[in-house]
């Protein structure tokens, strides 16, 4: 049995039961809420209305002179470590995603310039490959040695194809560095997939 209890979109919202008594609330034929005959709710409820995207990357090595797009990414890979969801792909520079939706974007990165007068700029860039623009959405800066900066943003990814990201590097003197590591997340970024779009 299907009930339709709105008709706002092509399949709208429906509560559909088989012949167990069990029920589904669907939103445009994706599952919302599952819920068994005798009234639990199942272990796949809520797919789709939550987190579904969380992935982590992070440098596997020093950056020591200016970059429009850093390059040494790899995911983080410890033995504990995972990702939910397919997870974003990178293409030096360019970082893509996997889904349309609401990205929270954090960047953790630890600087180590040669001087504390030094003022080291990393740059969290929103480019679009349909139009070939770019927009700097977020920057931390570094001018002590061996100190971490947080900086974050939020995206609105409509189109898989030509919202991107990529970071950059700004004012670092010759001699100083931001740190990498392939075994731990000394400089990383965090894409969380927070809802849809």
């Amino acid at each position: 049995m299907t009930v339709k209890i709105n008709a706002d979109t092509t399949d709208g919202l429906k509560l559909v039961s088989d012949t167990s008594g069990a029920i589904d609330l669907q939103s445009n034929g994706v599952t919302k809420v599952s819920m068994d005959a005798a009234g639990n709710l199942t272990a796949t409820s809520f797919v789709g209305a939550g987190i579904t995207q969380a992935d982590i990357w992070r440098t596997t090595s020093n950056i020591t002179a200016d970059t429009g797009g850093v390059s040494n990414f790899e995911r983080a890979d410890d033995a504990v470590t995972t990702k939910l969801g397919d997870g974003v792909s990178f293409s030096t520079p360019y970082f893509s995603f996997p889904e349309t939706g609401i990205y929270l974007i954090q960047s953790q990165v630890q600087f180590a310039p040669t001087n504390d007068s030094d003022n080291v700029i990393w740059s969290t860039v929103y480019y679009n490959s349909s139009t070939s623009t770019s927009d700097t959405l977020a920057e931390c800066q570094g001018s002590d040695g061996n100190t971490s900066s947080f900086s974050q943003c939020i995206l609105d990814v409509t189109n898989t194809s030509n919202d991107k990201i990529y970071f950059s590097v700004a004012s670092l003197a010759s001699g100083g560095n931001i740190t990498g590591n392939t075994n731990a997340n000394n400089t990383c970024v965090l894409f969380l997939r927070l809802g849809d779009t």
